[in-house]
């Protein structure tokens, strides 16, 4: 997150999963504070969730980033999911 304000902003990360299409579940959820600096310049911050799990066939996983500033914080165009799917061999 990028925050171009003068006061403090906390950010959320959350993953969701399910069997529906938009699964409302929450699976993991990470929170972080950016303080402000109080400068011209903006603020950067990160948040990271990490779920792992056996997830069976169709099962759905939502990826949610939100901020409690939306008006003055934006994501990142660094932005990212890192997804590994582990299948055993024969």
């Amino acid at each position: 997150y990028k925050y171009s304000s003068q006061q403090s902003a906390q950010i959320t990360a959350q993953i969701q999963g399910g069997t529906s299409v938009n699964p409302t579940s929450i699976l993991a959820i990470a929170q972080s504070n950016l303080a402000s600096a109080d400068s011209a310049e903006p603020d950067y911050s990160n948040v990271v969730a990490t779920y792992i799990a056996e997830l069976s066939a169709n099962y759905y996983l939502r990826f949610h980033v939100k901020s409690l500033l939306t008006n003055t914080m934006t994501i990142s165009s660094d932005t990212h999911a890192s997804i590994c799917l582990l299948r055993p061999t024969a």
